[in-house]
This record gives C-alpha cells, sequence and structure tokens, in this order.
C-alpha cells in the first residue's frame, strides 16, 4: 500500500465523483480508478457501491478513510513537528469560532501584537467539525462544563431571555423559563451552539422550543430580534449590548441556565508553537479579565409573589 493510493482515495472518499476527483488530482481519470481498484483488491473489500455512473463511499469506505485521515494527518503533524525543530515551522494557526465571535478581534488583535508573525486561518461554519483534520483550536459553547485533557473551559455565563422592549414580557423584571412553553422563539440555525444549549434548557423546563426565526448569521440574528418574531435565549456577557436597538433582556428565575465556554483541540493532531501559544493566551485573556465575570443582576433571581413570568 502507497502513500499516494491513500491521498488519491481520500480526495475521492470527499467528492465521491470519480472525474471531479481526478480533475483535482490533475491525473488521468482511468488512472484514478485503476488505483482505487488495487486499493480495494489489496484490501479485500469493496471501498465504494456504485450506482451507474456515480459512486458513494459504503461502510468499509468510511471505516478506511477515518484510518487514512489519521495517517495522512499524522504524516503531516510530523512534517510539522521536524519543522519546527529545525526553526522554520510554519508560523499559520487554524481557529474554529463557534461561539463568542464578538470577541475575536479583541483577543485576536491582542495576541497578534504579541505574535506579529502568526498567519490565521478563522472558520466560523458548523459544518467544519465534520472534518476536524485541519482545525488546531475550536471556540464553542455548550450547556455543562466539558472539559478533559484535550479542552478547558474559558468562562461560564449565565443565559438570559431577550425581546423587543415594547414585548408584553418585557415588563416582567425575571422570566420563568417553563412559563414560555406556549411563546415562539428566535434562534440560530439548528446546529447552532446557541439553538443547542435553547433546546437543551427548555427541555428541561418540560417543553419543547417553537422557533419562528431561525437565522445562521449571528449579525443578522440580533438585528432580526427587534422585528418581534419569536423571544430569545441568549449569554448575558459575551454577546454585544443591544439595548440601543431596543432589545432588553430579563434574568431566568425557575432555573440556572448557563452556558460554558469551551476551548477545545485535537488528541491526535500536533499543535505547533504558534497554535500552543494561542491556547496559553486565551487560557490566560478570559481568566484575567473581570468583566468577564458574571454581572450580579444576571444571577437566578427569586422573588415573591407574582412579580416575575
Amino acid at each position: 500500500m502507497e502513500l499516494l493510493q491513500l491521498y488519491y482515495f481520500q480526495v475521492t472518499a470527499r467528492c465521491e465523483h470519480m472525474s471531479l476527483a481526478a480533475r483535482k488530482l490533475h491525473i488521468a481519470q482511468p488512472a484514478l480508478s485503476q488505483t482505487i481498484h488495487r486499493l480495494e483488491k489489496e484490501l479485500g473489500a469493496p471501498l465504494f457501491d456504485r450506482i451507474g455512473k456515480h459512486i458513494r463511499l459504503n461502510d468499509c469506505g468510511r471505516i478506511f478513510l477515518k484510518y487514512t485521515d489519521i495517517a495522512l494527518g499524522a504524516l503531516e503533524d510530523a512534517r510539522s513537528e521536524i519543522k519546527e525543530t529545525l526553526a522554520i515551522s510554519d508560523q499559520s494557526v487554524t481557529l474554529c469560532v463557534l461561539a463568542a465571535s464578538s470577541l475575536m478581534s479583541g483577543f485576536l488583535g491582542e495576541f497578534t501584537q504579541m505574535y506579529p508573525q502568526v498567519h490565521f486561518q478563522i472558520i466560523q461554519s458548523a459544518a467544519a467539525l465534520e472534518n476536524t483534520s485541519g482545525i488546531d483550536l475550536t471556540i464553542h459553547a455548550a450547556p455543562w462544563d466539558r472539559r478533559d485533557d484535550f479542552s478547558c473551559v474559558l468562562l461560564k455565563e449565565p443565559m438570559v431571555m431577550a425581546m423587543p422592549a415594547g414585548h408584553p414580557l418585557a415588563a416582567y423584571p425575571s422570566l420563568s423559563l417553563a412559563s414560555l412553553a406556549d411563546q415562539p422563539f428566535a434562534s440560530l440555525h439548528k446546529n447552532s451552539n446557541l439553538f443547542q444549549i435553547t433546546k437543551y434548557y427548555c427541555n428541561l423546563a418540560g417543553f419543547e422550543p417553537e422557533i419562528a426565526l431561525s437565522c445562521d448569521n449571528p449579525q443578522a440574528f440580533r438585528q432580526l430580534l427587534g422585528l418581534n418574531l419569536g423571544i430569545a435565549m441568549i449569554p448575558a456577557i459575551t454577546w454585544p449590548d443591544m439595548s440601543a436597538d431596543g432589545i432588553v433582556t430579563r434574568p431566568i428565575s425557575d432555573m440556572d441556565c448557563f452556558r460554558y465556554l469551551i476551548l477545545s483541540w485535537d488528541k491526535q493532531r500536533y499543535l505547533n508553537a504558534a497554535a500552543r501559544n494561542l491556547r496559553s493566551f486565551l487560557q490566560d485573556y478570559f481568566s484575567q479579565r473581570r468583566w468577564l465575570h458574571t454581572p450580579q443582576h444576571l444571577c437566578r433571581q427569586h422573588h415573591q409573589g407574582d412579580g416575575d413570568q
């Protein structure tokens, strides 16, 4: 089995189209077909299902692709580590930011002042997580404290309810999540961290949120909140203040709703010096900023009588 065979297979598996893969590889299609055929013969199993002129990765192919990605990724990591050992390492970082993107210009601005030679590739698509082989660090969010040897919690922040100032619920000083079961909700797209967190806490409160407004762009979503199409559960600290746009927030009174901002990295991927420096910087950046501490008025509140909703 040759490395070139693995690379040809990886590209073909990603494309699931022999002609397209051949064009990307700059080789003739018959040559690519023969390479894949020899690989299948050596493995003793077909890697693709042939459907007319089309091909589709089968179960054996998916298994082999998983280990092909690991093998080729490990070789690329070895190349990077050797370069670093020779002091000519690649000063680039691929950073996937799925949460707290409004803070990105701040922390990257400070980091690049310290390390001006570092180059960045920024990814903000949840679909990128389907293939993490090229990602060094990922910032994402979850409704629980999820840390291990390959991740750390940067911030724990409360979730609050957001709505236009003229919304009837805005008259209450705080809101019971359980009482919002009949309310239309607004959220980011269903693959987003925000939607998953909203769904998690609504389910804990005993209902499935009715999503009346869904948007795949955080900035556009914040602007659309003023249309009064639905109330939204949002982070209390890392999202920008929207009061100038007529949006108010109210704390949640009947349960503790938090999101954990998490920094993670691939345990099978070698991190170069630039990525390691950014990882350490982000941990220090979030731990040293007092403005990231939970505001007292956003903590869980208990009210007597029926003052909250």
